[in-house]
């Protein structure tokens, strides 16, 4: 074949294979999802998702664990308990591998008639570089806590209590060694820009209060991506005359009710990526075992119920949705096939077979195709030209 009718041939097939690259690549807006099981976790518990896909947390005997899903050390667990000690309840990890943590110091006393374990007292710390730092207290404070860092190495957290109790205190963000007190108000998540929010949905960013989430439903933030959308649990009508607890997005100044898809279940949104999708749980009595909380996904205005995505021959029911980073990939709750749920539960981390992409409407999709086909013939009618005067 001569070199002009070669080119010819190359300018159609680069007009064809160009066709589903402008369409997205893809064209199915569900993905299925791989199933790693990360062991039984301890209850409560508090469990933490960067966007390497690097997963913190606590095993059911109580080891601190990092767990590594790509990279040169992919599949491997990495015990914490020499390094941040055993009595160090792991709460956050960062992209930069930073991890933050309460280790136990102390005991609530029971007090007189309410018997048993009342609570932990806490010392919050840092573990980056192999070295632990411990994150100051305020004055006279007894206990504090760490709940989240961000990219830029911003914690956030509580500090409070007396020697014999870690009720009341105020929240705090801690960055390169300056603790700046936020008041009575709690936070519970950052965003990777420094935006705080937390309590009753106050927003707080670089020194100033933001106007926050609406009160009047009293919502409890968990999760917050730097576009100010925020996710959590708020109560709203159930329609049997009284209130139940939703799972919400906050988004754009409106308040989206996603119990409201799923039948007007209960439940609470716990995670929150870059893109808007969503992963918590909501309370369902159609379960294997009866009534149970079912993990979801909402992203495109659908909400998923996880179980639908994963193996089908997995065996495991999957209870709630706790993380969700730009990946995709999802941290979530789940029971055994035994059914035998009460008190023990396993985590698990859900990767896309599909990396997610978003999904084009079919109007979209036919006018790029009918652009890259366009292009593909009229660069076809210019090499023909070309060789026509070559002869």
């Amino acid at each position: 074949m001569s070199v002009p009718h070669r080119r010819l041939q190359r300018a159609f097939f680069l007009a064809i294979v160009s066709l589903p690259a402008l369409c997205g690549g893809r064209l199915h807006a569900d993905a299925l999802y791989t199933l790693t099981n990360l062991g039984q976790i301890q209850l409560p518990g508090t469990y933490s998702l960067n966007d390497s896909g690097e997963v913190v947390g606590n095993l059911a005997n109580g080891s601190p664990f990092l767990y590594q899903s790509s990279g040169p050390a992919a599949g491997t667990f990495t015990n914490l308990s020499a390094a941040v000690g055993a009595n160090t309840n792991l709460t956050g990890i960062n992209d930069s591998g930073q991890i933050i943590g309460n280790q136990v110091v102390g005991y609530v006393p029971p007090r007189e008639g309410a018997g048993g374990f009342v609570g932990n007292l806490t010392q919050a710390i840092l573990y980056s570089g192999g070295q632990v730092t411990k994150i100051p207290m305020f004055p006279g404070d007894h206990y504090n806590s760490a709940v989240g860092i961000n990219e830029t190495g911003l914690i956030i957290g509580s500090s409070g209590g007396t020697a014999s109790s870690n009720a009341g205190g105020n929240g705090y963000i801690y960055q390169n060694g300056r603790i700046t007190n936020l008041g009575n108000n709690g936070p519970t998540a950052v965003s990777n820009s420094g935006l705080v929010t937390g309590g009753s949905g106050f927003l707080y960013q670089n020194g100033h209060t933001l106007t926050g989430l609406p009160s009047a439903a009293g919502p409890t933030p968990y999760a917050i991506n730097n576009s100010g959308e925020v996710v959590g649990s708020f109560w709203a009508p159930n329609g049997h005359g009284y209130d139940s607890l939703h799972a919400f997005l906050y988004q754009n100044g409106h308040m989206n009710d996603l119990g409201a898809l799923a039948g007007n279940a209960s439940g609470v949104a716990l995670g929150i990526n870059s893109v808007g999708q969503v992963v918590g749980d909501y309370v369902s009595s159609s379960g294997p075992y009866g009534s149970l909380n079912r993990a979801f996904l909402y992203q495109n205005g659908a909400l998923t119920d996880l179980n639908t995505v994963i193996p089908a021959t997995s065996g495991w029911f999957l209870t709630g949705g706790v993380a969700i980073n730009d990946r995709g990939q999802i941290l979530a709750t789940g029971v055994g096939p035994d059914g035998s749920w009460a008190g023990k539960q396993d985590v698990f981390l859900l990767t896309p077979i599909i990396a997610p992409s978003p999904v084009p409407e079919p109007g979209t999709l036919a006018f790029f195709g009918l652009i890259a086909l366009g292009l593909g013939l009229r660069r076809v009618r210019q090499l023909r030209g070309s060789v026509g005067s070559e002869l």
